[in-house]
């Protein structure tokens, strides 16, 4: 796993670690290098993110956001 996989699991990791939440974690994931492979992906990140953030109640943001994670964890390994 190269270096930029593994700052984009640390930025997950945080996040999982409720280090910070929703809004924060999208800010990071917006400027986050993503390997040229899953560039595409980062806009699908993102746009999930935002659905949650203003589609869903702020309770269930961190679970909500929890599947998004898992989603880019089974890409990046």
């Amino acid at each position: 796993m190269n270096d930029n996989n593994n700052r984009l699991l640390v930025l997950c990791e945080s996040f999982i670690k409720k280090e910070y939440g929703l809004v924060e974690f999208q800010s990071r994931m917006e400027t986050a290098y993503f390997p040229e492979h899953l560039s595409d992906f980062q806009d699908e990140i993102i746009n999930q993110l935002e659905l949650i953030r203003f589609t869903e109640k702020e309770i269930d943001y961190y679970r909500k956001t929890l599947v998004v994670i898992e989603e880019l964890k089974k890409l990046l390994k």
